[in-house]
């Protein structure tokens, strides 16, 4: 058991890594000129452009994998590859979607 709890604070301390270089990131750069790696990398520009249109305030899509909507649309949702080679599409509900009934 023990195991398995060394590797999830290993997989914690990476995705806070991630979490924390995102967010340094995706604030306005301090010295003018050419972004670093990494502020392409995480950048949400975009999704920053269109927060109060995301249902959850705090999830944004990454710049350089977002999905394309024409120029006067907008979707939070990313493409994503997954460990067998499938390409997904990972998005939040809109907010003007009516909520589905279970039953």
């Amino acid at each position: 058991m023990s195991v398995y709890f060394e590797y999830l604070q290993h997989v914690y301390k990476i995705l806070s890594e991630r979490e924390r270089i995102r967010l340094d990131c995706s604030r306005p750069q301090k010295t003018p000129g050419y972004p670093t790696p990494e502020q392409v990398f995480y950048s949400v520009a975009n999704s920053l452009n269109f927060r109060t249109s995301n249902r959850y305030y705090n999830i944004l899509a990454y710049d350089r994998t977002a999905v394309a909507v024409n120029a006067e649309g907008y979707l939070n949702a990313n493409v994503i590859c997954d460990t067998k080679g499938g390409w997904w599409v990972a998005s939040q509900v809109s907010l003007g979607v009516v909520q589905l009934r279970v039953g």
